[in-house]
């Protein structure tokens, strides 16, 4: 298992930036792995107030790598809500979604397929990820979404009163959000209408959650405009222990080709011997 911090130089956010990276490449069993293979990527977004180390810190996100076969990249994107920040400012958006998969994929034996790529989020992230997903849809194969919804910035405005101006300062004019690639319900919406390939969706939520409401809605709406979404919920609030729980269902729902990776290099090796 190689798991490392990456700083890099980004044109796209205009200077430094650090990634967290996890490939699942560990002593003894990379034998295991065919000589010019690429990895199954999930892209995996953190929260607002969070950045590129908190999947690691705080969750058993190495392990669950591991397991599957699975690369793991972490970017840093401050409190941008995965935006291009409006009159000139970082893009966000276009750094993970273009940017940065491309500079990786230089780098580190990841698969461009749609097949192969994965994006997931919490909160903020899981917006960030819902974003990515249906604007991109050519890009991924699968999203999960956790504690998002997805709501749209303006319902996240109503949301969190006090914190209009945050979102004024990431979106610019908020009267511009809806039909933008900002609006997700009418991303969804028109892109059931065109018949559009979209990812397989996975959105769980906590019963205890402030967005617990939205998560409801969006139920709603999905059904409305005929678009298969698999849910879950359960006891919990927007905390970690919450997205401890429903990370690794996450993963195990994921359309991924080696599951049970390290058992079975395991028993390969005991029965060799």
């Amino acid at each position: 298992m190689a798991c490392f911090e990456l700083s890099l130089k980004s044109e796209a956010l205009g200077g430094q930036t650090s990634i967290s990276v996890i490939l699942p490449i560990f002593e003894g069993f990379d034998r295991e792995i065919p000589e010019g293979e690429k990895f199954q990527t999930l892209w995996l977004l953190h929260g607002g107030g969070g950045d590129h180390t908190d999947y690691v810190r705080k969750t058993a996100i190495e392990f669950w790598a591991v397991k599957h076969k699975l690369a793991v990249i972490m970017p840093e994107v401050g409190n941008s809500f995965y935006t291009d920040l409006p009159n000139g400012g970082a893009k966000y958006f276009t750094y993970v979604t273009e940017e940065l998969p491309a500079l990786l994929r230089k780098y580190f034996p990841l698969s461009e397929k749609r097949e192969d790529n994965f994006i997931c989020g919490l909160s903020m992230g899981g917006f960030g990820a819902a974003k990515c997903a249906f604007n991109c849809p050519e890009k991924y194969a699968a999203v999960g979404l956790m504690s998002t919804g997805p709501m749209s910035p303006l319902q996240l405005a109503e949301i969190l009163k006090d914190r209009d101006h945050h979102f004024e300062n990431i979106f610019g004019d908020v009267s511009l959000i809806p039909h933008s690639m900002n609006d997700i319900w009418y991303v969804l919406e028109e892109a059931v209408k065109n018949g559009g390939d979209l990812p397989k969706i996975y959105d769980c939520c906590g019963t205890e959650d402030f967005g617990y409401s939205g998560f409801c809605a969006f139920k709603e709406k999905a059904k409305e405009i005929g678009l298969e979404v698999t849910y879950a919920e359960g006891p919990g609030a927007h905390t970690w222990s919450f997205w401890n729980e429903y990370l690794p269902k996450i993963i195990d729902w994921l359309p991924l080709r080696d599951r049970n990776f390290e058992e079975n290099c395991m028993r390969k090796r005991f029965a060799a011997n």
